[in-house]
């Protein structure tokens, strides 16, 4: 029995040290990503489509570290990983919640697993989606708060629709359209006759 004991203390000290070396790994990406946030990006990250990355060496079950930027200042800080399967992403998920909530990120929503979180003016969640091979990713994104409060721009379609020959035909204001020319085309007449107009 004594011996028993012995072999179960040392294989949960085995593994409190394997989870406490993940969990110390990824507390140091969390810390590095979210300080990043409203910052200039820090020198030695190289830039790969649109995002700097910490080290572009991205593989399945590693964790990875990622920026995206607007101007030159850091609008979203992400670190990710690629996942197998999905019991392997969902437990790199909870980790990272673990792992959040032990370093006291206060916890703003927590519904059905999607979560939000907050520390100082820094928020953070997570974002699961999967590529075209099948291939799962999940990342923990940091952002700040008065970038996730700030209202979308409002898509704009002000202008003028003109024809092949550079002929203005309508005029696009706010929520008004006027239609400066038709060219009366058999096409046109066509529409006219049949109230497609």
């Amino acid at each position: 029995m004594k011996k028993l004991s012995l072999v179960l203390l040392l294989l949960l000290s085995a593994w409190c040290l394997v989870f406490g070396q993940v969990n110390s790994a990824r507390r140091a990406s969390f810390t590095e990503a979210s300080g990043t946030v409203g910052k200039r990006v820090p020198s030695g990250w190289k830039e790969s489509d649109g995002l700097f990355w910490k080290s572009t060496d991205v593989a399945i079950g590693k964790d990875y570290t990622a920026l995206q930027v607007k101007g030159n200042i850091v609008e979203l800080a992400m670190v990710g990983c690629l996942f197998a399967n999905s019991s392997a992403q969902t437990r790199w998920i909870k980790e990272s919640y673990d792992t959040l909530v032990a370093d006291r990120w206060e916890i703003l929503s927590n519904n059905a697993g999607d979560w939000v979180l907050k520390k100082g003016d820094i928020l953070v969640t997570y974002e699961s989606s999967s590529t075209n091979d099948g291939t799962l990713t999940t990342a923990v994104v940091f952002l700040n708060q008065s970038t996730a409060n700030a209202p979308a721009a409002s898509a704009s379609i002000d202008g003028y629709w003109e024809t092949n020959n550079g002929r203005k035909t309508i005029t696009v204001t706010g929520n008004t359209a006027v239609l400066n020319w038709v060219g009366f085309t058999p096409l046109w007449e066509d529409a006219v006759k049949k109230r497609l107009y």
